[in-house]
């Protein structure tokens, strides 16, 4: 049954998979002149029908909201439980984190919010059956460790804080990077000492902040696209379309910044992450 109930979810995922924008088009977005050009441009495409000039992150919420959806539609409920928590929960609790920067002991409640999460998480994941858990693993996980890494990265560089600032900034989970990585990264001072330890740790090299956040992010995307090999009929597929368009839309809103503010088409396009070959 199995193969059978996928059949349906998965050629709808690659479908989903293949409307993802390409670098030509996001080429085309950057070097809009106005924010009524880029509109104007996206309504052209799938996200058309939800475009509403007067708000456009609340457009694009709309459709990714639609997106799930559909996306979700034919799977069974411990499924369509792990994508709520991943996809809407975490959203919310991003939201309520800011939220928390009001309160004194803002440090202990991130700690204890961010392990709550987790554990929500991990309990829908032992949820889903064996087979599917390691795909599940290697995107999650791969997550936490861009998300944590941009924190660090960020609360030391930066702004110069001392470890026993950033760690409670840090999600208990990750793939490959654990918390005594983010320990010593925490001593770290400069961003080519970022890199050299990243180099040896995910095979990534980086120059600056901006060229960091892209091979981040190009190392979640590889986890995401192990999905595409091997068996077809799986949970992952679904899974991974879901987070290569919250990506993608994380970088139409990118665009919209970098219009509205003009800083430039080339300043735009050296923001986006996983434009072209890591979409591939």
């Amino acid at each position: 049954m199995r193969p059978f109930r996928f059949s349906y979810i998965n050629a709808k995922s690659r479908a989903l998979r293949s409307a993802v924008l390409s670098r030509d088009i996001f080429q085309e977005m950057a070097g809009s002149r106005t924010v009524g050009d880029l509109t104007d441009f996206l309504k052209k495409t799938d996200y058309g029908k939800f475009i509403d000039e007067k708000n456009l992150y609340l457009s694009l919420d709309r459709y990714f909201a639609s997106f799930l959806s559909e996306i979700s539609s034919k799977l069974n409920k411990k499924e369509k439980n792990f994508f709520y928590i991943f996809f809407i929960e975490r959203k919310k609790i991003i939201e309520k984190k800011l939220d928390l920067k009001k309160e004194q002991n803002y440090q202990f409640l991130y700690r204890k919010t961010d392990i709550q999460f987790v554990k929500k998480l991990k309990n829908a994941l032992n949820d889903l059956p064996f087979s599917d858990r390691k795909d599940i693993k290697g995107i999650v996980g791969s997550y936490f460790d861009l998300i944590n890494l941009i924190t660090v990265l960020k609360m030391r560089v930066v702004y110069n804080l001392p470890v026993e600032d950033i760690m409670p900034f840090i999600i208990p989970s990750g793939y490959r990077l654990k918390m005594e990585d983010f320990i010593e990264l925490s001593g770290f001072r400069s961003i080519s000492q970022f890199s050299d330890y990243l180099s040896n740790k995910l095979g990534i090299k980086f120059e600056d902040f901006t060229s960091f956040r892209k091979k981040v992010y190009s190392y979640h995307i590889k986890q995401i696209n192990r999905v595409w090999i091997g068996y077809p009929f799986k949970f992952s597929v679904p899974f991974g379309t879901a987070r290569l368009k919250e990506i993608e839309l994380m970088n139409i809103k990118t665009v919209y910044e970098g219009v509205r503010y003009r800083i430039g088409q080339k300043e735009i396009e050296r923001m986006l992450v996983g434009v072209g070959d890591d979409l591939s």
